[in-house]
């Protein structure tokens, strides 16, 4: 039985949680990306190249995840968090509130980024840049559920420099 709170808040319950782990183990899928062909063939580029296009995309991400965070309601002084449950009008209200943020900055995020960090993180491991083991603890972040988007976004961000700086 699927768990209507967990939902919710984005926490899966043990056998979604589950069903993803086993997907994002078992499958090299990569997400529908609007005006972006994926799979198709990756020009080579050399090193420099690489190493420029990490650290122009961990910039942008760096730049958006400041953006988000500005903007984000827990980041209000006096925030206080909402239950969708609660008798509470406020309460519930400050939740919608937050879910719409997050749906937001997912929403933003997936239009500018999402198919550039894809590609870049194919040509990469094409290249023998990134392992396939970095290349999913990327992914990783992005689907941590506990934290808020913004700061998953940055994470990934650090990633992407790290791996810049390798080359």
């Amino acid at each position: 039985m699927v768990d209507a709170k967990a939902l919710w808040f984005g926490i899966p319950t043990t056998e979604i949680a589950q069903e993803r782990y086993t997907r994002l183990l078992s499958e090299p899928v990569h997400p529908k990306v609007e005006n972006q062909q994926l799979g198709t063939e990756i020009p080579q580029r050399d090193n420099e190249d690489l190493q420029q296009q990490c650290f122009g995309l961990s910039g942008k991400l760096f730049q958006f995840s400041e953006m988000r965070k500005k903007e984000d309601p827990r980041n209000t002084p006096g925030w206080k968090p909402g239950n969708p449950f609660s008798s509470d009008p406020e309460s519930r209200r400050r939740a919608q509130e937050q879910k719409n943020y997050d749906d937001e900055t997912w929403t933003q995020y997936r239009r500018q980024y999402e198919g550039e960090l894809w590609t870049l993180l194919d040509a990469l491991e094409q290249r023998g840049h990134c392992n396939p083991k970095e290349r999913k603890e990327i992914e990783n972040e992005l689907v941590i559920f506990w934290r808020p988007p913004a700061e998953r976004i940055e994470r990934v961000a650090a990633r992407l420099d790290a791996l810049g700086k390798r080359l």
